[in-house]
């Protein structure tokens, strides 16, 4: 991971969910939803999220399955109804050509290698 470390995201998740729980966040997640939604609907499911955090995106565009390192996110996203997992994108712990879709949003910028889990 980039140069932030998993207990930096577990210890801002409850800070992170209040700012989208503002009317500030609620509106850009309506934006950012409104722009993947149409580009994540090409794809057949089922869908998985690299990066999943506490779930909110994946709630929203119907996401079945998430993946990500803090453990933290992974409680709050498992209540939002999405099926989770402990890993990272570098190393993928679901079967080759398990999913019709990938969603990886703001979490390219925290990979240490980027290029391995594209």
């Amino acid at each position: 991971m980039g140069t932030v470390s998993r207990a930096t995201f577990d210890e801002y998740v409850e800070q992170y969910e209040a700012w989208y729980n503002s009317p500030k966040g609620k509106a850009l997640l309506a934006t950012e939803v409104a722009c993947l939604r149409p580009m994540l609907a090409r794809f057949p499911r089922p869908y998985l999220e690299i990066g999943v955090g506490s779930g909110r995106f994946a709630q929203a565009l119907g996401i079945e399955y998430g993946l990500d390192r803090s453990g933290g996110s992974l409680a709050i996203t498992r209540g939002r109804g999405v099926q989770v997992a402990a890993g990272t994108g570098e190393a993928l712990p679901f079967r080759d050509a398990r999913f019709g879709g990938v969603l990886i949003t703001f979490t390219l910028c925290f990979i240490h290698d980027p290029l391995q889990v594209v």
